[in-house]
Order: C-alpha cells, then structure tokens, then sequence
C-alpha cells in the first residue's frame, strides 16, 4: 500500500539531485530537450518511465516481501516452541486430573456402597423380626381356637350332667310323686333356676365363641396386612436397589461426558493451537465442579431418601 508514496519520493529525491548538481541553464536545456523529446516521441518515453516505475516498484515489494517472510518465520518458530510447552503442561494437568478423578470416584462408589449394605441389613433384619411376630401371633391363635374347643367340651359335659341330674331328679318324683309332692315342688322351681342359670351360662359361653371368632377374624386380617407390609417391602428393596442402579449409570454418563469434553478439546486444540492457554483452565474448572456437584448432590439425595424412607417404614 506504500508502493505509489515510494515511487513519488524517489522522483522527488532525483528532481532536487538534478536541481543540485546541474547549473541553472542546463537545466532549462535539459527541461527543453525532454520536452522536445517527448513530444517527438510520446509512446517511448512513457514507456521507459513506465519500465522504470515498474522495476522501482517490484524491487520495493520483493524487499518488503523477504522482510515479511523473515520476520513470520520467526513468529512461527516462536509460536511452535510456545505450542509444544503449552502442550506438554496439558498433558501435566490432565494426567493430574484423571488422577484426582478416579481416587475421588473410589472413595464416592466405596463410601456409598458401605452406606447401602448397612441400610439393606437392617431392611433385613426389620424383616425378621416382621416373621417373627407372625409366628408368635399364629401361636396364640391356636391357643385361643384349642381354649375356645376346650369351653365347648366343657358346655357339653355341663349340659350332659344337667340332662343326668334332670332325669334322676324326675325319677325320684316320679317314685315319691304322693309323699314328697311339696318338696318336689321346690325341688323342680330349683332345678328352673338352676336351668336358668344354666341357660345364661350357654348364652355368656356363646358370647366367648362369637367374640373369640372376631378375635380370629381380627387375626386373620391382621396377618392379611403383614403379608401386604412384607410385600411392599419388598417392593421397596426393589426401589433401593434400581435408584444405585440409577445413580451408577448417571456416574457412568458423567464420565463419558467428559470424556466426550476432553476429546473434543483436544480437537479445538489441535485446530486452534492459540486458544489452547485460554481454553484449559476453564474447561478443567467446569468439569471439576460439574462432576463434584453432580455426584454429591446424587449421593446426599439417595441417603436422604433412605433415611426418610425408613423412618417412615
């Protein structure tokens, strides 16, 4: 862009070195005998001015050009010896990163998985416990059903004494029937009381049977209702052990992600190599604190729910 300034300063320059050197009146010749020329013979003249221009331009570019070429070898030279140093730090920091990564990731998956074994065996042992309650009201159950066949022997065999006693009564009042009307009067509005009596006792005895058969059927559904707590239990274990599935392939898509990152980085860097300083420490600072936030906020949320969900239990 400077050629034209250039050409002009030299025909400046070597107009004041004739003004110099040559006196006066050769240069009014001088003036006279180039106009004359150039009048004569126009084409030729600017011609020749022309080449001279010509030639004074290439020379000034080819010059300008070496300089340039000169000076970017040199900022390439510089630039590749920067780019190999830049290199080798991030393949430094990455090797540390990686490092950091996979011991921090040990102690995550160590620590969560000693968390879930303790909370799977007191789900266990809750369990257990649960049968073992089942057990013990199965037991009473039979007690009272043996208690409840053991007062309907006992009816009977009262019912069975009564008939006896009735029927030796009446035999004896029959036998007896003229001289001992009067006591067999007593005798007989006793023995109405006695079957009264008896009568309330089969009713009080009912009322056992019919309130030991809703204690069995209260028993039955209460067993009904641990069998459905045993399976929503169950159901639960289930939900615990598919939300570690869940939390270990979220780990897992995190870590290809930033696989992923770190590829597609390396791929800026190998087409970029000048943002190579200014990309890194970012893009190492996002992944550290994406994975970190992401991991502790899955395993704070997971024992949080465990925690909730066995004081519900």
């Amino acid at each position: 862009m400077y050629e034209p300034y250039i050409i002009i300063a030299l025909f400046v320059v070597y107009t004041a070195m004739l003004a110099i050197w040559l006196p006066p009146g050769r240069i009014s010749a001088l003036l006279i005998k180039i106009s004359s020329d150039v009048k004569k013979n126009r084409t030729t003249s600017f011609l020749i001015v022309g080449i001279c221009i010509w030639i004074l331009a290439i020379q000034t570019d080819n010059n300008q050009t070496k300089n340039r070429l000169i000076s970017i070898e040199a900022k390439l030279e510089d630039m590749d010896a920067y780019v190999i140093s830049q290199n080798r730090e991030m393949n430094q920091m990455e090797k540390r990163f990686n490092t950091l990564l996979e011991a921090e990731t040990l102690v995550l998956k160590d620590t969560f998985t000693k968390i879930l074994e303790v909370e799977v065996e007191n789900l266990l042992m809750k369990a257990r416990n649960t049968d073992e309650n089942i057990e013990t009201l199965t037991i009473e159950l039979s007690e009272m059903e043996q208690n409840i066949e053991t007062a309907n022997r006992e009816m009977a065999k009262t019912k069975k004494q009564m008939d006896t006693l009735v029927e030796k009564e009446i035999l004896v009042l029959k036998t007896d029937l003229n001289k001992k009307n009067n006591k067999i009067l007593g005798k007989l509005r006793e023995t109405d009381k006695i079957l009264e009596d008896l009568d309330e006792s089969k009713r009080t005895t009912e009322r056992k049977v019919e309130k030991g058969e809703a204690v069995f059927r209260h028993l039955k559904d209460y067993v009904k209702d641990q069998d459905d707590k045993n399976y929503q239990f169950k159901e639960d274990v289930d939900t615990l052990y598919q939300m570690y599935n869940r939390i270990q392939e979220k780990r897992e898509n995190s870590y290809r992600s930033h696989q992923e990152r770190e590829n597609e980085r390396q791929r800026d860097v190998a087409r970029k190599p000048s943002l190579v300083v200014r990309v890194i420490n970012q893009v190492i600072n996002v992944a550290v604190h994406t994975v970190g936030s992401y991991v502790g906020g899955a395993i704070f949320k997971a024992v949080s729910w465990v925690g909730s969900w066995l004081g519900i239990t």
